[in-house]
């Protein structure tokens, strides 16, 4: 009887079984959860490995910025491509390969010395991941939701964001053993980094047998009532994009430098594995509470709670009193990143390729924009953080505040 079990258990969710939907639907939790261990060992440890090797005063702004700005030539060529794409699981895969290799770079880079070089070449490599990234995001995107009912979304996404969230603390684990062994030592990043691949190939492996798909034409013609939703969403996500991508590297420089709590990096990441168990045992409330409030209402108060994190921070002076705005953080992003993701698929509907590529280049403008922004805000006085934490706190709340008027004044209309 296990052994029946087991086997189908396998099938369902390795081999794929049932419709193209359902297949769809089960391959791409098991292919997520691969990729969000990997995804774990390595992008939240870009800051901390780059403050290793070029020392407290590390540009982080500018490192985890300016690749973000090669992401409007990446949405071109995911446009073009997904459009001519017979089969956009192919494409996806082509590109998602090219994305996941940079990491062996990226580690190389403990081979290199001088503070210039080394900024140079972490943003040249990092630019060249978000590059592919962000094309294989438009291409996943335009995908795997259109394969699946509109009706089943909203429940499925949240089903699916629950179990990355839950595996995100094997990545996270990963991440801890291999510091408690090793330290914070160059090695320790090169074992982490490369390590990673494991997981992404099995990642790979899986969305190979994900159904393909290939997209229908696009609707054309003016702005529609829906297109200027669509573009007040656009400007939601640039204003809170800005002050969220702004907050990231500076909350981790906060606790990384010596200028500031001085922490390891087994705390810091002991840190970010609260916020993900924050964020997981909220994930099934957040659920329902979109299914009874809506998406739009929940961005407003999960994003008034995260506006005010930025704030909380800056006065908190210990490691243990930092904790509690970090499970507040958790708390929040979880529904706000689920509705904020509802709401572009449903904004998309009917303009799935050009619609998510048009978010990419916003998002990543806002993402590239943040860092930059926060790190001339830095330069001006390196030792406090208060600023950059304003800026955190105005842009977040103006934006979450912006697209829940807009969007009760265009339903009345």
């Amino acid at each position: 009887m296990i052994g029946t079990y087991l086997s189908r258990w396998y099938r369902n969710w390795f081999l794929g079984s049932g419709t193209d939907e359902e297949r769809t639907m089960n391959l791409s939790i098991t292919d997520g959860i691969f990729w969000t261990i990997y995804s774990n060992m390595t992008s939240p440890y870009i800051v901390a490995f780059s403050i290793l090797l070029i020392g407290p005063s590390a540009p982080v702004g500018y490192i985890i910025g300016i690749p973000y700005l090669v992401v409007p030539l990446a949405q071109y060529f995911a446009i073009r491509s997904s459009r001519r794409a017979i089969d956009l699981r192919s494409l996806t895969i082509k590109i998602t390969i090219f994305d996941r290799v940079v990491w062996i770079l990226i580690a190389l880079l403990v081979l290199v010395r001088g503070y210039l070089l080394l900024s140079f070449l972490m943003i040249m490599l990092l630019s060249i991941r978000v590059f592919f990234s962000s094309f294989s995001g438009t291409t996943w995107n335009a995908w795997v939701p259109s394969a699946i009912a509109s009706k089943k979304r909203n429940l499925y996404f949240s089903r699916r964001n629950l179990f990355l969230r839950l595996f995100s603390l094997a990545g996270y684990g990963l991440a801890s053993i291999v510091f408690f062994l090793l330290g914070s030592t160059e090695v320790a990043y090169v074992i982490l980094f490369v390590g990673s691949l494991i997981f992404s190939s099995v990642s790979l492996v899986i969305m190979q047998r994900i159904p393909p798909f290939r997209p229908e034409k696009e609707e054309t013609g003016g702005v529609s009532a829906a297109g200027k939703i669509l573009l007040s969403y656009l400007l939601f996500t640039l204003l809170t994009g800005i002050g969220l991508s702004a907050f990231s590297p500076y909350m981790q420089l906060y606790i990384l430098s010596a200028n500031f709590l001085g922490q390891s990096a087994e705390i810091y990441t002991f840190v970010i594995i609260v916020i993900a168990v924050a964020a997981i045992s909220s994930q099934l409330y957040w659920g329902k509470f979109i299914e009874r409030f809506g998406s739009v209402k929940t961005i407003l108060f999960s994003g008034i709670i995260i506006s005010l994190v930025p704030l909380w921070v800056s006065y908190t002076r210990s490691i243990a009193l930092l904790f509690f705005p970090i499970i507040l953080l958790g708390l929040a992003q979880s529904g706000f990143t689920l509705a904020a993701f509802n709401e572009l698929i449903r904004r998309t509907e009917r303009r799935r390729v050009s619609g998510i590529s048009i978010y990419n280049v916003v998002q990543s403008l806002s993402v590239a924009v943040g860092p930059i922004l926060a790190n001339v805000l830095f330069d001006l006085n390196r030792t406090r953080l208060i600023p950059v934490f304003l800026l955190c706190f105005s842009l977040t709340l103006i934006g979450t505040v912006y697209y829940y008027l807009h969007s009760n004044f265009a339903r009345k209309e």
